[in-house]
């Protein structure tokens, strides 16, 4: 069951990779996208409401969202997964 699991994981994760791809290299009017109308619908339903630091934020934009974020202690990445025998 966990081979499988990893194997769906990274499908899944190839498919959003190859949607955001998509995104930027296309422009759905003189460049259509390839993803399926399926796919972009529910990718815009699901669309995150963070705002990520990497964009351009002033000073007090991007202190307000570290707070509303608990600090930045929570930024902190998660321990390393450890590799599973099976």
């Amino acid at each position: 069951a966990n081979a499988w699991l990893v194997v769906f994981d990274a499908a899944v994760e190839a498919i959003f990779l190859c949607f955001l791809v998509d995104q930027a290299e296309n422009d759905g009017e003189t460049r259509p996208y390839y993803a399926s109308a399926a796919l972009r619908s529910y990718m815009e339903a699901h669309r995150p409401t963070y705002v990520l630091p990497s964009m351009s934020l002033d000073d007090d934009e991007l202190s307000h969202a570290i707070q509303q974020m608990g600090g930045l202690d929570a930024l902190e990445p998660p321990p390393p997964m450890r590799a599973v025998a099976g």
